[in-house]
């Protein structure tokens, strides 16, 4: 119900048409997704999305490719 409410609100909670997110259910994931988005430029790495994750490098990658289908690079590239 809250989902509804607010996707029918303009506002920051709200992700702009074309840059959309893909749905994903671990928090972990989303938050480094969240970053890639925000940050998209040559100084992200792995270390700091693992920092911002708060998960181990090898777990992030093996559970963001589980959730989106490619790799945070792959992610980010794209």
């Amino acid at each position: 119900m809250a989902s509804l409410l607010l996707s029918l609100q303009e506002g920051t909670h709200a992700i702009r048409a074309g840059n959309e997110l893909p749905p994903v259910d671990h928090p972990a994931i989303r938050r480094a997704m969240e970053l890639i988005h925000d940050e998209s430029s040559a100084d992200l790495t792995l270390d700091r999305l693992v920092e911002m994750s708060g998960i181990s490098k090898y777990h992030l990658i093996r559970l963001f490719r589980e959730q989106t289908g490619q790799t945070p690079g792959r992610f980010l590239t794209e």
